[in-house]
């Protein structure tokens, strides 16, 4: 009791456990420690014996629509509680969490919001977890309070106006402590300075005369303690109040919420009312039948329920006395009794081994308002309805009332048509029974690259399949080709259950492929040949039951190489080589169970640590015991070995690292499973197993894992799909010509055989890419909404080849802490109106045979919906733009090599139109899924996405994901309208930052994972190397420009001495403990306020509220509010706009956000993220900045106002001429290109929303640089260090001529109002060498459809007219200009002579044409003082039947010199001639 243990990743803090099955337990929650991305989206085969579910607390939701079971072995479990038309109840298992490694001991509600309440869970490893009561997510968690907890409870405060919710805590310590409901944060602790002992139960009471609260303790010393609690939280409240009672530990206190006058305290052998405000006993009952009163509580003014250890619940009428106006009365006899009013039916099964739980809820829903619930060790819910007693006396006393409804959780299980499959189920013949075809699985291990998922059974029989082909058979219509066997091998040697299984060769290269070993329950270890599924030799040297197998270190001794260690349940520990065929070591003295190993291979020691705190040092070499160590010299020794290079194995868990968590989150606990936290061959990762096939891919589309409820449970198989893996495998595999698969093909089919030459081999591209293909298949026909649209099923299934469910899918959902909530088989949404809406048009057969309901999970959660939506819909449109389009084969038939012409042209045109189709099926999955599918539900059934983890992806690092997330938010927000975009500007709005710190780039070292400085968390790249030191590194130039622009940036206020800990609202950029918040984006249920429609609600951010918001967490709501208010403002700039104008005429929410300007707060925020300079702390390429870069972009004419436009397109312009070769040249990331295209695309935002903006900065910055970009072309270095801005403007030159050239195509007039800027920006940018060797028309071609530009091939010189009437005439080598002031009005046209030595210039708005005697190149820029170029003729032309307009101006006036003298106007087609 009371152990603390850091698991994967710290050592192990030892204390003396005395029970073996608790140590077993918790190792295995760690071992499915899944190592994966919380958007991973998992589906679960749950076999066919429920889980074990012993309940061990309960509660109910506020509107008693759910209700919420613990379990000792650490699950969660949500039951839906329904009301049917009847007026009748109606209970079922919703979801089963996975949530704690150790029991779980309290269950309370966070809050009364209603139907979305969250519930707070306390463990007996001291962990506290926040859930979501829709679906399990795990939304908060905290573990800095040591020691196993007892009991939790909820409350409300009063701060002002403000209602907060807090929870407060107490177990096996002194201390009490109070949190907030939201954050989990310790907001009081509460002490003792008079007998301090543990607290056996408390309440909390409010006070008559104020508004204050109270909390009342009974500690296990008899002491009875009160605190009364103040508004500002202290670090440590002591009690005001302490009173010796005479009765022993209390069970159960609880407050008359009716009156707020009395106190029920509940003892084992009595119960008591006390009165609240003198302390005085006013009643007492002791027990007379022999049992013991566990609990209690009010049911009404006058009336308790005082539950006892049987299961049976009393019912008692409190005497006249214990009413708050009894002391005003002088009738009331003081001998008067309690009366029992009511006795419910207690538990008579025969299998309940503990005392079951019992809890009264208080709702109001219908005439269901009071109701006490019960759990009980077998797993059943039972439920009793109370009535108003109101005359005792006409009551009739019944011993054996039966509750109105009972459920269990194996309910699903007893029903044929709820009863899910297993993975092996129908596929298998047991021995001894023919009629029995689905084996009981307890050990499972998948081979990811090879697709193979090997199975150990009860019966100790062993089973390899192909993991593809038997979950398609047991989900969906899948029918098998007899080519196809889904059980490759079934490997019988074992006779009893099998435990562990092990593939070397999986975790150690040096392995051979082919070697399977298995541990079983009848103390064996089997070696088996995977190829052949032979087995070769069996080791029997253990004592017990082999509880885990792994490989040991290949360096060091090299008696290791090619072992294996085992554990079993005798305490011993063995290493076996699998080469000589022997046991190498046993060690069996142990006399407590293994905690943990640590090799020690330079001193051939094996450590060996217990979970009594002893140690063994083991001699590897001799096999003997050097030592025996316990007390404090084993704590020091296990510390000088997590000090030191060493390898550690937990005793049923992976891999332990010596170090400390690098890179963890400030919500993180050292206890999080991680995937891997060692380097080398010694890593264990049992979530990911097999080689690296495809070198430059990382992960599996598919992985298959295995968890359960108990440790004598069978195993539930559950599926992830990795949908950012899968996209890249499809990818890559489009892009292999079919003729190379086919090459690749081997004859074996799967085989594990390699050359040790070569060392490992991977899965042949065949077999690699027929998983990617059946993965993809398997996750797209799980998650599309089948029956929605039969017409569109019918594509899905004819020529697309998806396949129709033929029985429920459960999903699941990975959140933090790995935590895993499941849907129960079975459950499916009450929603009767959209069963008969769908079932008009459908036959009764199918409706009959259609006996399951396929899109309940879009009506389960937001969550749920938002991950499957993005997958669906990142998927859909990635095969839409593949070769290989379909599932189904693309030809049915050989082709006729014989066929003419006709046919040929004639199979191929079918094949196009094939092709074709299948694009638009998928098109139409997409459509479906992103803009149908709430109409299709119904809103009121249709769980929308959540809008803050789409704005949170809207640059994710996959594209289709990306694209997805874009889709899907704009679709989002498109459909709720105005009024809830409103809704959404208003909840975000608040949390936008007003002040910003360019200058400020890292924090402090954060203690317990939150950093001590006001900054706000951006997110690293997700590729690790990306934080080294080395690609940390900035270039120069931009970091040059930002510390030169700092200073303009610089208005963060300054923060007062000891507030350093609290959020505020500045906006400075630092990741705490050098964390990539890439991965915390991607745990995206952070923050999840309730939601209506979509929208997040009730969020506000007053500097009060913000001392309850943890700073990660304040960052975080920072950070999603800018990408918020930056999708809204780029795509309905009009409601962003206008819903600032309306805060600054009603003058509203000035204590939320007194500048009330969303647009300006907005668009500051966003430059500060793109002109933050890069660090190790902020990257160039992170996704933050990223999308900062898009949304500028976006909505440019929006922000333009408030933004330095000069800086901003500097930055972007350095930003897209960056590659992957700035980065690494060993290790290039893709990430640096993403963040260039987007630059590029921003900056073509920008030129086409402000065109005339973005010309005359650019004009600006090259009148400013232009020498000094001539002098770096020209490769002769200037005479000092050139300025950052000349650099940038140099590196990106190919840059702004592609800007240039898309302004030219797609913004003509506002080019052409300033064509001499665009001219000297393209004259200026382009390259010296490049304009010598080829005339500009050339290069620049569209530059030459405006009529007011001309070249001369002879002299280099280009003249352009301007609408002011001046002429500047360019030289193309020296990019020197002079002007001439030819008219006062817009030049409309111009053309040099052949020759260069004149210059015809026409003014529409003057109707006159002018010749200007040019000369040669060294009259004007040689010699300019001499000569002046001069107008030598002046004709007037005749444009009476011409107007002026703009498309005359662009296209119908040119100018053609017939020779060197003549020339002809042509204006509309008209003709003029005119000569020198």
């Amino acid at each position: 009791d009371g152990r603390n243990t850091q698991r994967s990743g710290q050592s192990i803090d030892l204390r003396l456990v005395t029970s073996y099955e608790s140590v077993r337990r918790r190792n295995y929650y760690e071992s499915y420690g899944l190592g994966v991305d919380v958007w991973t989206v998992p589906v679960a085969l749950w076999g066919p014996e429920p889980p074990t579910h012993h309940i061990s607390c309960i509660i109910v939701t506020p509107d008693q629509n759910t209700i919420v079971t613990g379990t000792p072995d650490g699950q969660i479990c949500l039951w839906d509680l329904r009301t049917s038309q009847a007026d009748t109840l109606r209970l079922l298992p919703k979801a089963l969490i996975f949530g704690h490694p150790s029991p779980v001991t309290a269950l309370a509600i966070a809050n009364d919001k209603w139907e979305k309440a969250s519930i707070v869970s306390a463990a007996q490893d001291g962990e506290i977890c926040l859930w979501d009561s829709d679906d399990g997510t795990c939304i908060q968690y905290q573990s800095q309070i040591r020691g196993s907890h007892t009991d939790i409870q909820t409350f409300q405060m009063t701060s002002g106006l403000k209602r907060l919710w807090r929870v407060i805590v107490y177990g096996h310590y002194s201390e009490v402590f109070i949190l907030d409901a939201a954050t989990l944060e310790i907001v009081y602790n509460l002490q003792s300075k008079i007998s301090p002992d543990w607290v056996s139960a408390l309440c909390v009471t409010k006070s008559t005369h104020n508004e204050g609260n109270s909390v009342i303790a009974l500690c296990a010393n008899r002491m009875m303690k009160i605190w009364h609690l103040i508004d500002e939280p202290q670090e440590a409240l002591y009690e005001t109040e302490a009173k010796m009672l005479a009765n022993e530990d209390a069970n159960c206190v609880r407050f008359n919420q009716f009156t707020n006058r009395a106190m029920l305290f509940v003892y084992a052998d009595c119960w008591q009312i006390y009165d609240l405000e003198s302390y005085r006993l006013l009643y007492e009952m002791r027990a007379t039948n022999g049992d013991l009163w566990i609990g209690g509580d009010f049911v009404d003014v006058n009336d308790v329920a005082i539950w006892t250890q049987s299961g049976a619940t009393c019912i008692f009428r409190l005497p006249k006395k214990c009413l708050p106006d009894a002391e005003s009365s002088k009738n009331i006899s003081s001998e008067e009794e309690a009366i029992t009013l009511h006795t419910l039916s207690r538990c008579t099964s025969e299998k309940i081994s503990s005392k079951p739980v019992l809890n009264f809820s208080y709702g109001s829903r219908g005439s269901f308002h009071k109701l006490i619930v019960q759990g009980n060790a077998a797993g059943e819910i039972r439920i009793w309805k109370l009535n108003s007693f109101t005359d005792a006396k006409n009551y009739v006393l019944d011993h054996d009332v039966a509750p109105i409804i009972s459920a269990s959780l194996s309910d699903p299980w007893k029903d044929p048509k709820t009863k899910p499959n297993g993975i092996l189920d129908n596929l298998v013949t047991l021995d001894g029974d023919k009629d029995e075809s689905n084996p009981s699985i307890s050990s499972t291990l998948f081979i990811a690259d090879r697709g193979i998922l090997i199975c150990g059974c009860d019966n100790g029989d062993i089973y390899v399949a192909d993991a593809c082909v038997i979950t398609l058979m047991q989900f969906l219509n899948y029918k098998q080709s007899s080519a196809v066997k889904p059980i490759i091998h079934a490997m019988k040697r074992h006779n009893r259950r099998v435990t562990c299984l092990l593939h070397p060769y999986s975790d150690v290269a040096s392995y051979d492929p082919k070697l399977l070993v298995s541990g079983s329950s009848d103390f064996t270890v089997n070696l088996w040949n995977l190829e052949t599924g032979a087995w070769l030799y069996t080791f029997a040297v253990h004592g017990g039951g082999i509880t885990k197998l792994f490989c040991c270190p290949q360096s060091g001794s090299g008696r290791l190489a090619n072992s294996i260690c085992g554990i079993s349940r005798d305490h011993a520990v063995s290493i076996l080589s699998l080469t000589e065929r022997k046991c190498i070591l046993l060690a069996g003295k142990h006399t407590f169970p293994v905690n943990s190993i640590r090799w020690r291979l330079n001193e051939d020691f094996l450590v060996v640590s217990c979970t009594d705190g002893t140690i063994y040092v083991w001699q590897i070499e001799t096999g003997c015991l050097d030592r025996c160590i316990s007390g404090t010299a084993a704590a020091e020794i296990l510390q000088v070995c997590d000090e030191a290079t060493f390898v550690g194995i937990d005793a049923t868990n992976n891999m332990i690292s010596p170090s400390p968590l690098i890179g963890s989150s400030p919500n993180q606990s050292p206890n999080t499973p991680l995937a891997s936290t060692a380097s080398g061959p010694y890593l264990h990762d049992t979530s990911m197993t097999g080689s690296e096939s495809l070198s430059s891919l990382s992960g599996y589309p598919l992985r298959i894992t295995a968890v359960r409820a108990n440790l004598y449970d069978s195993d539930i198989q559950i599926l992830l799909f990795d949908t950012e893996s899968l996209i890249s495998h499809l990818l890559h595999f489009d892009k292999v010509p079919s003729d190379e698969l086919e090459d690749s093909q081997d004859e074996e089919g799967i085989i594990f055989s390699t050359n040790s030459e070569s060392g490992k081999k991977p899965a042949t591209l065949l077999r690699q890419s027929q998983i990617t293909y059946d993965s993809a298949q398997l996750e797209l026909s799980c998650l599309h909404a089948w029956d929605l649209d039969p017409k569109l099923d019918e594509i899905c299934i004819e020529r697309l080849g998806l396949l129709h469910p033929n029985r429920p899918i459960t999903f699941g959902i990975l959140s933090k802490r790995r935590s895993l909530s499941l849907i129960v088989p079975g459950w499916e949404p009450y929603t009767p109106q959209l069963k008969a809406n769908l079932s008009e048009g459908i036959s009764d057969a199918t409706l009959k045979d259609q006996s399951f309901v396929t899109y309940s999970h879009w009506m389960l959660s937001s969550s749920l919906t938002t991950q499957h939506m993005l997958a669906i819909i990142s998927i859909s449109n990635t095969l839409m733009e593949m070769n290989h389009t379909s599932f189904i084969s693309e030809f049915e038939d050989d082709i006729d090599y014989s066929e003419s012409n006709e046919e040929a042209e004639d199979r191929e045109m079918k094949e196009v139109t094939r092709v074709s189709q299948i694009k638009a099926g998928w098109s139409q999955i997409a459509t479906l899924h992103c803009v149908l599918l709430p109409d299709k539900l119904g809103k009121h059934n249709f769980k929308a996405p959540l809008l803050q983890v789409l704005a949170r992806r809207w640059q994710h690092k996959c594209l289709e994901i990306r694209e997805a997330a874009q889709a899907l938010l704009l679709a989002e927000l498109n459909r709720i309208g105005r009024d809830g975009r409103q809704q959404i500007i208003e909840v975000w709005a608040p949390h936008v930052p007003r002040n910003f710190d360019i200058s400020q780039n890292s924090a402090s070292t954060p203690v317990d994972g939150i950093a001590t400085t006001p900054t706000i968390m951006v997110d690293s790249p997700s590729t690790p190397q990306l934080q080294s030191s080395s690609t940390a590194a900035v270039s120069s130039p931009r970091k040059a420009f930002l510390t030169q622009r700092g200073n303009h940036f610089r208005k963060m206020k300054s923060v007062p001495a000891g507030m350093a800990n609290k959020p505020d609202r500045n906006l400075s950029l630092a990741v705490s403990n050098g964390n990539s918040l890439s991965q915390s984006l991607s745990s995206e249920f952070l923050d999840r306020p309730s939601s209506f429609g979509g929208i997040e609600c009730g969020i506000t951010t007053t500097k009060s509220l913000q001392r309850s918001i943890s700073a990660y967490e304040f960052r975080r709501r920072q950070i999603t509010a800018i990408v918020m208010m930056g999708v809204i403002g780029a795509e309905f700039s009009n409601e962003l706009d206008a819903s600032t104008t309306r805060r600054n005429n009603q003058g509203r929410d000035k204590a939320v956000l007194p500048e009330n300007d969303v647009v300006m707060y907005t668009g500051k925020a966003l430059q500060f993220l793109i002109l933050q300079q890069n660090s190790v702390q902020f990257p160039g390429n992170s996704t933050v900045r990223r999308t900062a870069i898009d949304l500028i972009g976006r909505g440019f004419a929006l922000w333009q106002p408030y933004l330095d436009v000069a800086s901003v397109l500097l930055v972007l312009l350095d930003l897209s001429c960056e590659s992957a070769s700035k980065t690494s040249s060993s290790n290039p990331s893709v990430t640096s290109l993403d963040t260039s295209r987007t630059a590029r695309h921003a900056l073509s935002l920008i030129a086409t929303s402000k065109p005339a903006l973005l010309i005359t900065t650019l004009s600006v910055q090259i009148g400013r640089n232009g020498p000094l970009l001539i002098s770096l072309m020209q490769s002769s270095p200037p005479g000092s260090q050139p300025p950052p801005s000349a650099t940038i403007l140099f590196q990106s030159r190919a840059v702004v001529i592609h800007v240039m050239e898309l302004l030219v195509e797609k913004a003509s007039q506002e080019v052409v109002d300033l064509l001499v800027e665009v001219v000297n920006i393209i004259l200026h940018c382009s390259d010296q060498i490049q304009l010598k060797s080829r005339n500009l028309p050339d290069s620049f071609p569209s530059l030459f459809k405006f009529s007011m530009v001309s070249f001369c091939s002879k002299s280099k010189r280009v003249a352009v007219g301007s609408q002011k009437g001046q002429v500047i005439v360019f030289d193309t080598k020296s990019v020197r200009s002079h002007a001439l002031l030819a008219y006062s009005s817009a030049i409309t046209a111009l053309a040099f002579s052949a020759d260069g030595r004149f210059v015809a210039i026409f003014s529409l708005s003057e109707a006159r044409l002018s010749f200007w005697q040019i000369g040669s190149s060294t009259n004007i820029f040689g010699m300019i003082g001499n000569f002046t170029p001069k107008c030598i003729k002046m004709c007037k032309v005749n444009t009476s039947k011409v107007q002026e307009s703009q498309a005359v101006v662009h296209k119908l006036v040119r100018i053609v010199w017939l020779n060197q003298k003549e020339l002809v106007l042509l204006i509309n087609g008209l003709e003029q001639r005119f000569s020198v």
